[in-house]
C-alpha cells in the first residue's frame, strides 16, 4: 500500500531572522509546489515557516480545519491569518497533539508520533523563539 502523506503548513514573510505576519495556513502534498504557487500572487517573498506531515489527507484536512477554527479571531481572508507567526507555530504543535489524542494515540506512542510528523520540532521552535524575545 502506498501512503500519500500530506503536510499542514504555515507560510509567511521573513526578513532575516524576523518572521512577519500575516500567515497562510493550509495543507498540501507538495510543500515546494504549494510555496511556488502561493508566491506567485504574493507581494513579498514568502517562506515556509513550519509544517507537520500527516499520514492521510483526512487527518491533514482535519488538522487544517482545526487550525482555522482555533485562529478564527485572527482570520483575514481565505487561509490568511493576522497572527504572530511564532504563535501560529505554537498553535500548530498543540493542535497536532490534540488531533493525535483524538485518534486515541497516547503515552509514548503519542510522543513518537509527534516526533515523526515534525510537531516536536514545531514546539521546540516556538519555545526557542519565545525565549529569544525575553
Amino acid at each position: 500500500m502506498i501512503v500519500k502523506r500530506h503536510h499542514v503548513y504555515i507560510m509567511g514573510r521573513a526578513e532575516g531572522e524576523m518572521l512577519i505576519g500575516p500567515v497562510k495556513i493550509g495543507f498540501t502534498r507538495s510543500l515546494a509546489s504549494r510555496l511556488k504557487t502561493v508566491q506567485t500572487g504574493a507581494p513579498h517573498k514568502l517562506e515556509l515557516i513550519a509544517a507537520v506531515m500527516m499520514p492521510t489527507r483526512d487527518l491533514a484536512r482535519g488538522l487544517e480545519r482545526g487550525m482555522h477554527e482555533l485562529l478564527r479571531a485572527h482570520a483575514m481572508h481565505g487561509e490568511w491569518f493576522d497572527i504572530d507567526p511564532v504563535e501560529a507555530v505554537g498553535v500548530l504543535a498543540q493542535a497536532t497533539k490534540l488531533a493525535f489524542e483524538h485518534c486515541g494515540i497516547t503515552g509514548a506512542d503519542l510522543y513518537d508520533a509527534l516526533d515523526k510528523v515534525g510537531a516536536t520540532d514545531c514546539q521546540r521552535f516556538y519555545v526557542q523563539r519565545l525565549q529569544e524575545r525575553h
